[in-house]
């Protein structure tokens, strides 16, 4: 069982690390760049930072909700 929980993960990991080309799903060979284009591209910047606030919104919510509950 644990094979079908931890392989797809690496499936993804292996992925992401792979060319993106329009004739098939990846080019052959690897490459960092889509982790570069993360970091530089202004949309993946802002989403990234939306990701962080709901993140930050939420723990606050949820701090401040369980101490009536405990």
């Amino acid at each position: 069982i644990g094979v079908f929980l931890v392989l797809p993960y690496v499936n993804i990991v292996v992925m992401s690390f792979r060319v993106p080309t329009t004739g098939a799903p990846y080019a052959p060979g690897f490459t960092i760049g889509n982790y570069f284009r993360i970091v530089s591209d202004p949309y993946f910047l802002g989403v990234l930072a939306d990701t962080v606030q709901l993140r930050l919104m939420t723990a606050a919510i949820c701090l401040v909700l369980r101490h009536p509950v405990a």
